[in-house]
């Protein structure tokens, strides 16, 4: 088995390590299974996290040590056995849980994500032919080297498919066949993406042509596992050129995209091709998840509303409008809770709508749409008119939308329906009957949110006598 220089002159990093050292609990649970005759050794994302410097989310071991002999290993704590089949034990010691996966072979992947049969196999170099990636495909072991009277760790990369170099070259590169190893799970094709708008990687050549070849396979995947990973594609750093540069993997699970690759917009507003234009929109916002998704499907409702006019020039009415339909449905398919989806397709259904900068303009808005919501709509109105036109004059009608909204939030002037002073049953009293109590609560609401009426009691009710008898009259 061969080995690689200690972990601190691999040379990898070349940012200062963000890392806060190797999780205590889980180095126990090596020395637990190597007490007890078996090799164990981290493995997968944590290695490949933890010498790039960043903090690892959780920490995997592998061992040759059965699913059955781990159980009795860890007999005093608490553990998972759900995914014994797959040789996967969770163990939890005091506040942390660890996976820990018996060295294995799989075959025969008749759903394109699950296994239909799993070999336990004696070596970790079997165990790393499995693997989707060589960057994921590194273990690594943490020795207690005794030096100069004190005792200091040594860290022992062992590199089996050559993820070291591909880390070192930025390079998602599949671990042997990359056709074999999407055939066997669609769902890489996903993470491939999703590592490269992480880190900033490219993907290797062969790599990427076999995920182009097998996305359709990505019909088999569950709703839920796609719309994770899309999440985790588009708040990555490097997203944008993701996009760019794999957009057919995306349209590969929302097919509506399709349509914006390389779409003149035939519209002097319109610097960039449709695409470009959400790409752009994108690469303006935060790396928040709801912002992200309502700018990648802002425009999806151009392509059933396009029209040119006399002079050639297109046009998108109320493309909005039919979008936030579209976003809707592409929502539900991905499983997105109710608050994400609501919160999305309103984003996308008033992303063309105007708001004067004025203290009433902004109360009404957030009255509407609630602080949240109609900040997320400023910041994604903002970036949209930055890829329009990226080369106009700043214009500061955001910030200054932001401020009084800021201003609002800070003074706590929030108004709901909730908090007029009077209610249905008080118009009741009055003598309103079904249809108008709705019709003179909207009144009522609107003429406070416009400060013609203070939210009083008393006055409040006193207009609603006055109107009621105006009714009245009338008959």
């Amino acid at each position: 088995m061969p080995k690689q220089p200690p972990l601190p002159i691999l040379g990898i990093a070349a940012q200062p390590s963000r890392r806060s050292g190797v999780s205590k609990r889980a180095l126990s649970a090596i020395r637990m299974l190597e007490a007890a005759g078996y090799e164990a050794y981290f493995c997968g994302g944590c290695v490949r996290d933890y010498i790039m410097g960043y903090e690892p989310n959780d920490w995997d071991i592998a061992t040759n040590a059965a699913p059955t002999v781990t159980l009795e290993v860890f007999k005093e704590y608490a553990t998972k056995t759900n995914g014994l089949k797959h040789g996967t034990v969770r163990v939890l010691l005091k506040d942390e849980e660890l996976e820990i996966t018996t060295f294995r072979t799989e075959s025969d992947y008749a759903d394109s994500r699950h296994p239909n049969s799993v070999a336990f196999v004696g070596s970790l170099t079997e165990d790393v032919q499995r693997r989707d990636f060589t960057m994921n495909a590194l273990a690594m072991k943490v020795h207690n080297v005794l030096q100069g009277g004190g005792c200091r760790r040594q860290y022992e990369v062992i590199d089996l498919a050559g993820g070291v170099a591909d880390i070192e070259a930025g390079i998602i590169r599949c671990v042997g066949d990359p056709e074999k190893r999407f055939t066997e799970d669609a769902l890489r094709i996903l993470r491939a993406v999703r590592f490269a708008s992480k880190l900033g990687f490219r993907i290797e050549e062969a790599t990427a042509q076999a995920a182009l070849k097998l996305a359709p396979n990505l019909q088999y995947i569950s709703a839920e596992r796609k719309r994770d990973e899309l999440n985790k594609l588009l708040c990555g750093e490097y997203a944008p050129q993701v996009l760019r540069e794999y957009r057919e993997l995306l349209a590969a699970v929302i097919p509506e995209l399709a349509w914006q690759f390389d779409r003149d917009q035939l519209n002097p507003y319109h610097k960039y091709t449709l695409w470009e234009h959400t790409v752009r929109t994108i690469e303006a916002l935060p790396c928040s998840g709801l912002n992200r998704w309502a700018a990648l499907l802002h425009d999806v409702g151009k392509k059933d509303t396009f029209t040119t006019d006399a002079a050639g020039i297109g046009h998108f009415y109320g493309h909005a409008g039919v979008g936030a339909e579209l976003t809707d449905r592409i929502l539900q398919d991905l499983r997105f809770s109710n608050y994400s989806r609501t919160t999305i397709t309103t984003l996308v259904k008033h992303h063309m709508d105007t708001f004067e900068p004025t203290r009433k303009a902004v109360r009404r808005a957030v009255f509407k749409y609630g602080h949240d919501t109609f900040r997320r709509l400023i910041s994604l109105q903002r970036a949209d008119r930055i890829a329009c036109e990226p080369d106009a004059p700043p214009d500061d009608l955001f910030d200054r939308l932001e401020a009084l909204r800021r201003e609002l939030e800070a003074s706590e002037s929030v108004f709901t329906r909730a908090d007029l002073a009077v209610n249905g049953n008080d118009l009741v009293q009055l003598g309103y009957r079904k249809k108008q109590i709705r019709e003179e609560l909207e009144k009522l609401v609107n003429a406070v949110l416009d400060e013609t009426l203070p939210n009083e009691r008393a006055k409040l009710l006193a207009t609603a006598e006055d109107d009621i008898q105006a009714l009245l009259d009338k008959k």
